[in-house]
């Protein structure tokens, strides 16, 4: 499974990573925390997942 982050701040930043290695949940709390940042969380299985 694949996610995609696409942030909008000055440029638009795209991480696609394996969900088996993201082991690190910290980093992806401080940017779904970081109101100031838009973000959008991608689940390429099917359907958009905001929630993560």
């Amino acid at each position: 499974m694949f996610i995609a982050i696409n942030l909008f701040t000055d440029g638009v930043i795209i991480i696609c990573f394996m969900l088996d290695e993201l082991r690190e949940h910290r980093i992806m709390k401080q940017i779904i925390e970081n109101k100031e940042t838009e973000f959008r969380i991608l689940d390429m299985k099917g359907g958009s997942n905001e929630n993560k």
